[in-house]
């Protein structure tokens, strides 16, 4: 039976079974649900109930941590940028003085490379975020919105 055959027969079903949980049941089958990629609650509770291979979501760890990387050192190159742009500001207060100029231009170069740094690890962790939301129940939600 070829491809062709599997895509004209149309299955259908007549038969129910119902069956009564308390909450918590319900809970532990409606999260056991989510990590699936089954759409459909009943899909996935046939499957469960003649014991036919399921497909879960899963997580990279590795993926994880180096996320967690990404978003702590995007903070810390943040709060660099912010003093960075609280000095400028102050040494433009003072009055004219001897290298001071110097020191400021210096000061928005440095200022200028941790924009650029910042700008490409917020792409990396946008990519990696991407990456490890693909799939998951949580982009199916933010794509909803």
């Amino acid at each position: 039976m070829g491809n062709s055959d599997k895509a004209s027969k149309k299955i259908t079903r007549s038969e129910w079974l119902h069956i009564r949980l308390t909450p918590d049941e319900l809970k532990t089958i409606s999260g056991n649900h989510q990590r699936t990629t089954s759409r459909e609650l009943s899909a996935f509770a046939r499957k469960r109930l003649l014991e036919e291979p399921l497909t879960y979501y899963t997580r990279n760890a590795s993926l994880d941590e180096g996320l967690q990387e990404l978003v702590q050192l995007r903070k810390e190159l943040n709060a660099i940028g912010n003093n960075l742009n609280q000095q400028t500001k102050k040494l433009n207060s003072f009055t004219v003085a001897p290298g001071l100029s110097v020191m400021v231009e210096s000061i928005k170069t440095v200022r200028e490379q941790v924009n650029k740094q910042l700008t490409e690890i917020n792409n990396a962790i946008n990519q990696l975020a991407k990456q490890w939301l693909q799939g998951s129940p949580a982009e199916k939600v933010s794509k909803g919105r």
